[in-house]
């Protein structure tokens, strides 16, 4: 089995081949890990939810607290891609730490990513000062990568890799770090009480699971998810 420092690398190789600028992830400092989730691989398709909903989703952890509006949504095949824009909002305290500035300082802010497979997931922020001469100048970028691999019908293997160009000294990556442990030990209690309410309600989950327009990513992706599995079952039995 790979390890997930390969994993990492080969996760930044598809990321160069994506819309994340090339110029971003030339070595950034980085942080990777890998754990068990004891949670279906048909669930992968909530990260695409739990990227969207940061405004309610690890409020308390990374004090995203101004992603409360439905992200812009396009889907090309089975490609799902979000964006999300914030105008001179105040930063939360992780990104102010790492950018070196006040937290609540306003700064410009977009968010974008994509449900790539069944298999990955990427997302990235850039941040941009209002105040600087350059009004299109990028001050730091975030990216980061999901990767999962199924074990069976309940648990999967699941990657991950995240990496920044600023705030990288050895104290604020080691901030970095435990915060980011912090936020996936959320996500992996959310997705395995998810999984344990599925497995003991034998319904069609549309019959009881309510989305509305800000799940549009997340939706969006569990159907991708859904055909690629159509695909793989038809071609078995054929």
């Amino acid at each position: 089995m790979c390890s997930a420092v390969t994993v990492a690398l080969l996760l930044m190789r598809v990321a160069r081949a994506s819309r994340f600028p090339p110029c971003a992830l030339q070595s950034p400092p980085s942080k990777s890990d890998r754990f068990l989730w004891s949670s279906g691989h048909r669930l992968f398709g909530f990260i695409s939810a739990i990227l969207t909903h940061f405004g309610y989703v690890h409020a308390s952890t990374f004090k995203i607290t101004d992603w409360v509006d439905p992200p812009k949504v396009a889907v090309e095949g089975d490609k799902v891609t979000f964006s999300q824009s914030f105008v001179e909002s105040p930063l939360p305290p992780p990104f102010a730490a790492a950018l070196g500035v006040a937290p609540g300082t306003p700064f410009n802010r977009e968010n974008h990513g994509s449900f790539v497979s069944p298999a990955l997931q990427v997302a990235a922020v850039d941040f941009i000062d209002p105040r600087a001469a350059d009004k299109q100048a990028i001050a730091g970028r975030f990216r980061i990568a999901h990767a999962t691999t199924p074990i069976n019908g309940t648990s999967m293997l699941y990657y991950y890799t995240l990496g920044r160009d600023h705030g990288t000294s050895p104290q604020l990556m080691q901030g970095f770090e435990t915060l980011s442990k912090i936020g996936f030990d959320e996500d992996k209690r959310i997705l395995e009480a998810i999984q344990a309410a599925r497995l003991k309600d034998p319904r069609d989950p549309a019959e009881w699971e309510v989305s509305v327009k800000s799940d549009a990513a997340g939706v969006q992706a569990r159907r991708a998810l859904a055909r690629w599995m159509e695909r793989e079952t038809d071609g078995a039995a054929a």
